[in-house]
């Protein structure tokens, strides 16, 4: 019930749906940690990667966590230096993609769902980061984007922990569920970025 409170509210409210929130310059490390959270393309995505390693295990995670991490930096770091635009709608086709392999429960090569890991953590990257003032100093530089990391990981680890205990009905149905959502609000997001793109009333 509290879900679909969300969606509709997410529907009355376009811009915040639609807002991934990028980093101002110098925003703190805590404020970096924050923004996974609070950017909800992101958040769909971080969640459905999560359950899609859930199935895993931790030792057989090991590879797309890699790529995870390796596509976020990729991202944080180049994304600004050559003048990337945001990705939020790459983000949001990225999230429906997990979320239909979570529903249909459909097998994954491990180097395919590495790689998927890495364009998610690169365009989460490119969606977080933005072109640092030239007065700011190293620490004031790199710890928001520290701080990205670590909420990134919060998300994805948590829900993966969450997800390797759920694998007997009923809650293969719950994580089933959670995937359908991720699919519907990513269509629904996606739409009012799409009605921004085409101006539609």
């Amino acid at each position: 019930m509290r879900l679909r409170v969300g969606v509709v509210l997410l529907a009355l409210t376009p811009q915040a749906a639609a807002a991934h929130g990028t980093l101002a310059g110098g925003g703190g490390f805590y404020a970096g940690i924050e923004h996974p959270f609070l950017a909800w393309e992101h958040t769909i995505l971080l969640i459905g990667l999560g359950l899609l390693l859930g199935r895993l295990g931790r030792m057989r995670a090991r590879l797309p966590l890699c790529g995870l991490l390796i596509g976020l930096g990729a991202g944080l770091i180049f994304g600004p230096a050559l003048g990337f635009p945001g990705s939020g709608v790459s983000i949001l086709l990225l999230a429906m993609l997990a979320g239909a392999i979570v529903v249909l429960m459909l097998p994954v090569p491990m180097l395919l769902l590495a790689v998927l890991m890495l364009m998610g953590g690169v365009a989460v990257g490119l969606d977080t980061g933005v072109p640092p003032p030239p007065d700011m100093t190293a620490i004031e530089l790199y710890a928001p984007y520290l701080g990205v990391v670590v909420g990134v990981f919060l998300i994805v680890l948590n829900v993966m922990a969450l997800a390797s205990l759920a694998t007997r009905p009923p809650y293969t149905i719950a994580v089933r569920m959670v995937g359908s959502w991720i699919i519907a609000i990513a269509m629904m997001v996606l739409a009012l970025h799409l009605r921004q793109i085409t101006g539609a009333v």
